[in-house]
């Protein structure tokens, strides 16, 4: 072999393995901000439409992150997603608005009644630790039975 083509060869595996790197840091969370996702049912039943937000319990960093949950899923992206630390999770689906005749508010629509326990959103008992590189699939399986 001679001089240029170990010279050639050389520069191309250098090349190559820097390309691997770069494609596994960047896989890494560069922002500071973690992503979030996972899935979510009441009483085994994916919500299909409700949302879900996360609040620190910080006082130095207060920050706040959401989604919609869809099918039982959602994603908070890292562009969106939560610095490090603990969060309260506070989880909600409202049943649909539908038209009643007579029903008290704006156009006779019956207000949303919320599916999911207080314990779970407005007196909420979910907590999480979100960490840098770190789990970023949280589930949660929520119970209607006051007991649990």
């Amino acid at each position: 072999m001679s001089s240029a083509d170990f010279s050639s060869t050389f520069t191309a595996v250098v090349a190559a393995c820097c390309l691997i790197m770069a494609a596994m840091i960047g896989c890494q969370p560069s922002s500071g901000l973690c992503p979030v996702h996972g899935s979510v049912q009441l009483d085994g039943t994916p919500i299909d439409h409700g949302n879900i937000s996360f609040a620190s319990v910080s006082k130095e960093k207060p920050t706040r992150g959401g989604a919609m949950v869809l099918n039982g899923q959602y994603d908070v992206p890292e562009v969106k997603g939560l610095l490090p630390g603990k969060y309260e999770v506070r989880i909600y689906w409202p049943t649909p608005v539908v038209a009643k005749p007579g029903a008290p508010g704006p156009l006779g629509l019956a207000p949303p009644v919320e599916r999911v326990p207080n314990k779970y959103n407005n007196q909420t008992e979910l907590v999480t630790d979100v960490e840098l590189g770190g789990k970023s699939q949280f589930d949660f399986d929520l119970h209607t039975d006051e007991s649990e």
